[in-house]
């Protein structure tokens, strides 16, 4: 009888206390107070709280089918409110084909290089050591299919993208009719 009971009471604990929306107040009442263990409350649309043994509380946002994370902030620097109101942003990344990680990371650290700053600097540096004629066809290529391809830092271009960006090239491309 005492089994039942238990075992009644976890189900309860994890199909209506576990799974409930995270709540300011809830969070409010964990923060910065130590844990046993490091704990996980989960909200809805993949977002949740990390509670750590210390305390502190971050913002994530989990996506895929692999378990894939994305810290979105830290309460209370980040409202409840704030991270729910990122996720339609983040889902839209992801139908865009866009990693969520990558794009956040683009948007709190757009302090790198540009393809455009780079174009720019191999023509001053490298290209203006090379002949006239070849000078020109590296600027009409460069000027033509490289400047404004990304408005973010070039090493933040992934795979994907630039395999996105040659195949609408080579789709641009006018066939040859022989």
């Amino acid at each position: 009888m005492f089994l039942c009971k238990l075992y009644c009471l976890v189900v309860f604990y994890l199909v209506f206390v576990h799974t409930m929306s995270i709540s300011n107040s809830k969070l409010k009442s964990l923060l910065n107070k130590s844990q046993f263990k490091r704990d996980e409350l989960a909200d809805r649309d993949g977002l949740s709280a990390r509670v750590t043994q210390a305390g502190s509380i971050s913002f994530q946002y989990r996506f895929q089918s692999v378990p894939k994370r994305s810290t979105l902030g830290r309460f209370p620097d980040l409202t409840l409110a704030q991270a729910r109101d990122k996720i339609p942003q983040l889902r839209q990344l992801l139908k865009d084909g866009k990693d969520p990680v990558v794009e956040l990371k683009r948007i709190t650290a757009p302090t790198g290089a540009t393809l455009d700053d780079c174009v720019h600097t191999f023509l001053a540096r490298d290209v203006a050591k090379l002949r006239p004629s070849t000078q020109n066809l590296y600027q009409y290529s460069l000027k033509r299919h490289a400047l404004g391809a990304f408005d973010f830092p070039s090493e933040e271009i992934t795979i994907r993208e630039w395999y996105n960006y040659f195949f609408t090239y080579i789709n641009d491309i006018p066939k040859r009719h022989g």
